[in-house]
């Protein structure tokens, strides 16, 4: 009987095969989704393909690149298919995958997966000197105990979107231990008022009497340092972080465009000191009845803070706001910033 020649040649391949076939399925890892998640803890199931393997070790990150490691478990019993991560912290982002040793010298590693651990949010209001309802939210990590420092989140002007809201920022700072306040400025979000917006820009006052509720809101709450409080804010919020550090319950301030709008307009003659500003070079904004130069402004302002001080100018930027979150090395120098400067103390 004759063989076609291309059967032959099927044949002579898989004789010789040269490693040009592979007839050993690829190794298969999948990870079920995560269970019993808690704000410190969660369960991770998994299928392989093959039992054919001398070792399994799970590995849990708080980066992706695994270079900080927070926990590495290995198992030589095939038939372990899951395991318990505990000890964990709410708002951060983990990291994890299985490596395992088939033979010495040979590999194999799974596909990265991630989750992010909850934390506690709630939807807050409190009332000003003027009688005004503010709405807006604050988080936590539950899981903690005792008094923490503060840290109040100050919006741009006109906005429909706060951008402070479900930010990397605001995670990392509730992952340190920090309680964070949002709130919607009058005329903005969900806090009503029946006032004109604009006059939030023409008579400050109101933006003082907004932020005045804020710190006696905190200061109020049986999980706050009522004297460690700092201020965070972008653009409008960015001047309300000026205006407001020379409160005595605020340790630090964080500024993101801000303008020198008479920031002594909140507590006249206050001392500005420990504040960070962050401007990009080319952020200039015309409201239709004034240019605002705002790395100028910046600039003035810092001149006129004491130290520690600091400016971080976004070089060929016309970022404003929040939108210079986005910035390499923008997020992390707010969070250094803040440790620093009001560090949470074990």
């Amino acid at each position: 009987m004759k063989l076609h020649p291309f059967i032959g040649l099927i044949f002579i391949l898989l004789i010789n095969g040269c490693g040009k076939f592979n007839l050993v399925p690829e190794i298969s890892i999948n990870f079920q989704d995560p269970t019993d998640l808690t704000e410190t803890s969660f369960r991770i199931n998994w299928s392989i393909n093959t039992a054919d393997y001398q070792s399994l070790t799970f590995i849990l990150a708080d980066d992706p690149g695994f270079e900080k490691i927070v926990s590495s478990q290995t198992f030589k019993d095939n038939n372990t298919k899951g395991t318990k991560l505990e000890l964990l912290r709410g708002a951060a982002t983990y990291y994890y995958r299985i490596s395992l040793v088939k033979t010495p010298g040979s590999i194999f590693v799974s596909k990265t997966k991630s989750i992010e651990m909850p934390y506690e949010q709630e939807t807050i209001s409190f009332q000003t000197s003027d009688s005004v309802l503010l709405k807006g939210s604050v988080s936590y990590r539950g899981a903690l105990t005792g008094r923490r420092p503060a840290i109040i989140f100050m919006h741009e002007f006109g906005i429909f979107v706060n951008g402070w809201i479900n930010s990397d920022i605001l995670k990392y700072l509730v992952t340190e231990g920090y309680i964070c306040l949002i709130y919607w400025s009058r005329g903005h979000g969900q806090s009503s008022w029946p006032g004109d917006i604009q006059d939030l820009i023409r008579d400050p006052v109101y933006l003082a009497n907004d932020l005045r509720g804020a710190l006696s809101f905190l200061q109020q709450n049986e999980l706050v340092m009522a004297d460690s409080i700092a201020l965070m804010g972008a653009s409008m919020g960015a001047t309300m972080a000026v205006s407001g550090n020379g409160d005595e319950a605020v340790r630090t301030s964080v500024a993101l465009s801000p303008a020198n709008m008479n920031i002594n307009y909140m507590y006249s003659g206050a001392t500005l000191k420990s504040i960070l500003y962050i401007v990009g070079s080319q952020d200039i904004v015309d409201t239709g009845e004034e240019v605002i130069y705002f790395p100028a402004q910046a600039v003035e302002l810092y001149e006129m803070t004491l130290d520690p001080r600091e400016l971080l100018v976004i070089e060929n930027s016309g970022a404003h706001g929040t939108e210079l979150l986005e910035s390499n090395g923008v997020k992390e120098a707010i969070l250094q910033w803040i440790l620093e400067q009001m560090p949470i103390i074990p």
